[in-house]
């Protein structure tokens, strides 16, 4: 299969079509983050070891590491009560929420793991049915 050492890497790494956008995921207008930009996401209550707080750090800091290694840039995060001032005035903020903070809802599906995404030239807002969709919804994006 290979026939020289390292050889994996000259497949891993040439341009595949599962790269490129789809159709749908085009836009006219570009959005390009740069340092100004932050990530504004609900402090997770409840208990520390619970799976929702779990899974909220675990995506959050996930983003975080994903735009500093993949694009050098490294973007504040915001973790807030309140995701409503915030859904006012998202300029140059990515918005991490859960379906009961958005009215009315995005969202056509009762899926755990639905979220939706909305970008615009200088935000992006991803609503997850629950963290599990919002954490879909961020994995989505990288």
């Amino acid at each position: 299969m290979y026939t020289h050492n390292y050889d994996f890497r000259n497949r891993d790494f040439q341009y595949t079509p599962r790269l490129a956008p789809t159709p749908n995921a085009a836009k006219e207008a570009p959005c390009r983050m740069d340092e100004d930009w932050e990530i504004i996401a609900p402090v997770s209550h409840g208990d520390a070891d619970s799976a929702a707080v779990r899974l909220t750090r675990y995506f959050t800091g996930d983003l975080v590491r994903f735009l500093t290694d993949a694009f050098g840039v490294c973007l504040r995060l915001r973790r807030v009560d309140d995701v409503t001032p915030w859904l006012n005035t998202p300029h140059k903020k990515i918005i991490l929420v859960q379906e009961e903070a958005i009215t009315p809802s995005p969202l056509t599906s009762d899926m755990a793991g639905a979220f939706h995404i909305t970008v615009t030239e200088d935000s992006i807002l991803i609503v997850g049915k629950t963290e599990r969709g919002t954490a879909q919804g961020v994995y989505y994006l990288e």
